[in-house]
């Protein structure tokens, strides 16, 4: 899944990757790639983020898509690497 926002100079992008490996300890547990420029910040992480946790977060995300209202958060499975909260804009 690849997401994002742009606003002049100003990037959000998301990228992640299902694991798919049966053999590897986060089998269907999603890498999340974040990137984000504004203004004069630059920042970038990468974090696992639980199947559930992910499935939530697109599921929600098509609904503040239709419904332009809402916050949705994701979280890793790393408490305090990842806490995001993607909110619908006003205006």
């Amino acid at each position: 899944m690849k997401l994002s926002f742009k606003n002049g100079k100003n990037t959000f992008e998301m990228a992640s990757i299902i694991e798919d490996d049966p053999n590897f300890l986060h089998t269907g547990d999603s890498f999340v790639t974040l990137k984000v420029v504004s203004n004069r910040f630059k920042g970038e992480t990468q974090s696992w983020v639980a199947k559930k946790a992910f499935a939530n977060f697109t599921k929600h995300l098509k609904n503040l898509d239709k419904a332009h209202k809402g916050t949705v958060p994701l979280k890793s499975k790393t408490a305090g690497e990842l806490d995001l909260k993607i909110r619908a804009a006003e205006g």
